[in-house]
């Protein structure tokens, strides 16, 4: 069984049927995690039938559900910032080192996700990108590299 919460906490998808599940949050502890109804329930067989023109009714949550099952399955090698998912752990080239050590910043690369779903097929569109992000660095260094040897 696969099972699991999005980011807003405010749904929960499984590849099976849930009964009442038991979540153990620590050793003293057991609180238990009541399923008061399904909602909904949304199957793949939901976009195929609208691809195939079975339905005209767009499965917009079974479209959701996929591309967030899509990011899960990454977790151990991403990291989601605001829909973007940025590489961790991933070898920089000397350039990139430079960078760094003159102006305090980290550059990682990344990707944006899009799962669309026309009326003949299921798309998954990847834009790449390069982004800057502060370096681990202390206050006064970071400083000293923004304002310039000259200046200070």
């Amino acid at each position: 069984m696969f099972l699991y919460g999005t980011m807003n906490k405010k749904c929960l998808y499984s590849t099976s049927y849930l009964s009442t599940p038991y979540l153990k949050l620590d050793q003293n502890n057991q609180h238990r995690l009541n399923i008061k109804s399904l909602s909904n329930q949304w199957s793949t067989n939901d976009i195929n039938d609208y691809i195939n023109g079975r339905t005209k009714i767009f499965p917009h949550d079974a479209v959701r559900i996929i591309e967030t099952l899509l990011k899960r399955s990454l977790q151990n090698r991403i990291k989601l910032v605001k829909n973007k998912c940025y590489f961790l752990n991933t070898e920089s080239t000397k350039v990139e080192d430079d960078y760094e050590k003159q102006y305090g910043f980290k550059q990682r690369h990344g990707f944006i996700q899009a799962l669309n779903l026309s009326s003949q097929k299921l798309t998954l569109n990847i834009q790449t990108k390069l982004t800057t992000f502060y370096s681990d660095i202390p206050l006064l260094e970071f400083i000293h590299k923004q304002i310039g040897h000259d200046q200070m």
